[in-house]
């Protein structure tokens, strides 16, 4: 029997949505798209996840506060969770690893980094 993950993917761009997507699709997985950090918060209270992967500087909630909120739900609290962000800004790591983040992936992203942390995870 096949494991398809199923994978949570927010984001406020539709290319970063689109490209993150393909390379899930790629690596065997399900991808679900939400283009809104507030959506993404309530769907993490309706439905489990094997991972999730989102913007850290979403326009409502930001990555920090998502994380947060991701951490705190019942079904999800320890679904993995990879940061796209395309900040340089050295502070963002730590900031990400302290929200709870597992894996950070600096804009541009490739599908190959994509789908390498999905086969590690």
């Amino acid at each position: 029997m096949n494991f398809t993950p199923k994978i949570l993917v927010v984001d406020s761009d539709q290319s970063s949505l689109d490209l993150v997507g393909s390379a899930l699709t790629h690596a065997g997985a399900e991808p679900h798209y939400v283009n809104s950090s507030n959506r993404a918060a309530e769907i993490m209270d309706e439905a489990k996840f094997d991972g999730v992967f989102l913007e850290w500087g979403m326009p409502e909630v930001n990555g920090m506060q998502l994380a947060g909120q991701i951490r705190s739900s019942k079904s999800n609290s320890l679904c993995p969770m990879v940061v796209l962000t395309a900040s340089k800004d050295p502070g963002t790591m730590k900031e990400c690893f302290r929200a709870g983040i597992n894996f950070f992936l600096q804009k541009p992203v490739t599908q190959d980094k994509i789908q390498s942390v999905v086969k590690n995870v």
